[in-house]
């Protein structure tokens, strides 16, 4: 079709161009573009898309630069179009550029373009930029309050993020669901219980029912600040749920130690036919651990693994092994150090030492150093841990004897050393 007069045609020219943009090349395109005739601000902006779309910021602002040269004014789809190319790469300076010309073109008016703007200066922690911005915009919509908050919350400012929430309902902007999303992430960090209870009213007051987003999102709120009550309430209230519903619900409870309940919302979870996942045998594993509770965990393991088909991660071992550690039965956690379908982390061998230490395990405290000096050498936590156990039991000597080998180790710089520490005494192989 190229060849004829059909692409010199405006709207059959930039039908084309988007045509080989999204199945050809950029360069294709482009050769579309150079040939129609009647351009017009819809045919630029065909071409621009193409151009974000395959990542060419630099010939964008080319063709821009050309676009102005011939005497085309820009509208709002064409900033639009740059600014989330502009953030995706990185590219601040293009972003302020872009600015510029809005500036320039007078398109402060723009509700969706100011937005825009609002949402580049936020992802780049420009936050004095898109304060400035919001605070200048002639009219804000929802969506203006929610970049805005979004922008506070990826800087980790909650409370300013808290703020936003209340002064958009004095302005009289009705909260979304987005809304309610963000002033909930605001609470999950830092949070009191009465923060939570008033961020759930006002949740009531924005939403005629809590959706599953929002209801989730409740529940890990209370869940953080030990409100199970709260949690079980909105979890129980919420229409819908799906598995990530589930497994808040579940986590909280795991999270304050509450294992029988954990067990009995996971077992009402499977009775309505929600598929359980690693999350789920997560926290049934660390509400079983940090209550001691090992046949139970053993259970969730094994039916995590032969009935539900989940592979376990090197955080499911990792529970395991620090409930193993705390109950004493160190040879069982050992062990399953040593079964692991997946790499062992600095973790693991931390939690095994860790039981070794609560039951003052000496032996097994000196195979996970022997262990840790091949793996992991510079990792000075195992040998202060025995050291102290050590210490704790009288024999100071050894204690001081380890803390020479943690020196040794440490002083050995690009040098293959084997170390074999025996009790009492330790050999440079």
């Amino acid at each position: 079709m190229q060849s004829n007069n059909f692409s010199s045609d405006s709207i059959v020219g930039t039908a084309l161009l988007n045509m080989y943009g999204k199945c050809g090349t950029s360069q294709t395109a482009r050769r579309v573009f150079d040939q129609i005739q009647d351009k017009n601000v819809i045919s630029w902006n065909a071409m621009f898309t193409v151009y974000t779309q395959h990542n060419d910021i630099k010939a964008a602002f080319e063709l821009f630069s050309l676009m102005e040269m011939q005497g085309f004014i820009p509208n709002e789809v064409t900033f639009i179009t740059f600014l989330p190319a502009c953030t995706s790469q990185g590219n601040i300076a293009e972003v302020k550029r872009i600015h510029t010309r809005i500036l320039h073109h007078n398109f402060e008016s723009s509700v969706n373009l100011e937005n825009a703007l609002l949402d580049a200066y936020g992802k780049f922690g420009y936050l004095q930029l898109a304060w400035s911005v919001f605070i200048r915009m002639p009219e804000r919509d929802v969506i203006s309050w929610n970049v805005m908050s979004e922008a506070y919350l990826y800087q980790a400012l909650n409370d300013e993020a808290f703020y936003l929430f209340y002064q958009m309902q004095e302005e009289d902007t009705l909260p979304d669901d987005v809304s309610c999303v963000s002033v909930l992430s605001a609470c999950v960090n830092k949070v009191t219980l009465m923060q939570a209870k008033r961020a759930h009213i006002m949740l009531i007051h924005s939403e005629d029912e809590l959706d599953v987003i929002a209801g989730t999102a409740l529940v890990n709120m209370y869940g953080k600040c030990g409100y199970l009550e709260g949690a079980q309430q909105v979890f129980e209230g919420m229409p819908n749920k799906n598995i990530i519903s589930w497994n808040a619900m579940i986590g909280a409870c795991a999270q304050h130690g509450c294992k029988s309940r954990s067990l009995h919302i996971f077992y009402k979870m499977l009775e309505k036919g929600v598929r359980p996942t690693d999350a789920t045998f997560f926290s049934l594993l660390h509400a079983c651990s940090h209550t001691g509770f090992v046949e139970e965990a053993y259970h969730s393991f094994l039916m995590m693994v032969y009935i539900h088909h989940l592979t376990p991660t090197v955080e499911h071992y990792n529970c395991m092994i620090d409930l193993l550690g705390r109950a004493g039965q160190l040879d069982e956690a050992e062990a399953m150090i040593h079964v692991m379908t997946c790499p062992t982390s600095a973790a693991s061998w931390a939690a095994l030492l860790g039981g070794c230490s609560l039951h003052s395990d000496i032996d097994c405290g000196i195979r996970i150093i022997n262990q840790v000096i091949k793996t992991n050498p510079e990792n000075a936590a195992p040998f202060v841990v025995l050291s102290n156990i050590f210490a704790s039991l009288g024999r100071l000597e050894e204690a001081e004897e380890l803390q020479i080998l943690r020196k040794t180790i440490s002083n050995q710089q690009d040098v293959s050393v084997d170390f074999d520490f025996c009790e009492g005494e330790y050999i440079v192989n």
